[in-house]
């Protein structure tokens, strides 16, 4: 059989290669593994873990009742935030229960839950409706100031030579 090897240039997907097991010790061509998520749609919480839209979406809308979600970071002291934002169209007790559930189980989140540098997340059910559509809907929004990035405001001779505030 012939086949044409799929290649995935500048996609910014995120993703592995999978090495074929081979008896004889030549190679054969590799597999792509299953996309974990874009580089451009990225966000760290805690002490880096990376979480991506995609991520959410596996967990949250495999859960029936769930129509839409997003997410919303902020900062408190040197914990994140995480407010989820779900709208559920069922009995609402029973859908937090399911969406904590399922936030508890991905590994991200659990590893910065263990090392208290998240708070819980909190989990607002909302009604069926009350979120109007918007085709390019930005799931994960981030209010945390960036302690990387230098105030614009500030004059680039007082950044070099550290006289900044």
């Amino acid at each position: 059989m012939e086949g044409t090897p799929l290649i995935r240039y500048r996609t910014r997907d995120l993703s592995y290669m999978i090495e074929p097991p081979c008896k004889c010790g030549s190679r054969t061509i590799g597999r792509i593994g299953k996309v974990r998520g874009r580089t451009d749609a990225q966000t760290k919480i805690g002490y880096g873990q990376k979480i991506y839209p995609l991520l959410f979406d596996e967990a949250l809308l495999s859960i029936p009742g769930i129509l839409s979600y997003d997410l919303t970071l902020d900062r408190d002291n040197y914990r994140d935030i995480l407010t989820f934002r779900v709208e559920f169209k069922g009995e609402k007790e029973e859908g937090k229960m399911q969406v904590a559930r399922a936030l508890e189980s991905l590994d991200e989140i659990r590893d910065a839950l263990d090392n208290d540098l998240i708070a819980p997340p909190v989990i607002n059910i909302l009604d069926v409706g009350c979120v109007p559509f918007t085709p390019k809907h930005q799931v994960i929004i981030d209010r945390r100031g960036q302690y990387d990035v230098p105030n614009k405001n500030l004059d680039k001779r007082e950044l070099l030579h550290g006289t900044a505030p």
